[in-house]
């Protein structure tokens, strides 16, 4: 799901940002985004070769690697 915000005045850029009072957040734009999901799925392709498949942390870790991959793979507009 996106969550659309009124126009910019300025290019936000990757980055941290601040909306208000409300927490810092990390903005990663589109083209950043995509370029760390391919990066993220070469990272777990050889985490996946390395690790004890016996172990629950590791699947953890790279459980929360494909989310965060996925995540960022929803930035890519076809």
């Amino acid at each position: 799901m996106i969550t659309k915000l009124s126009k910019q005045k300025e290019r936000v850029e990757t980055g941290i940002a601040q909306f208000g009072n409300d927490w810092p957040c990390v903005i990663i734009r589109g083209d950043n985004a995509f370029a760390y999901a391919v990066a993220l799925s070469q990272a777990i392709k050889r985490l996946e070769t390395i690790v004890n498949k016996t172990k629950i942390e590791d699947y953890v870790l790279i459980g929360q690697l494909e989310n965060l991959k996925s995540l960022l793979e929803e930035c890519y507009i076809k």
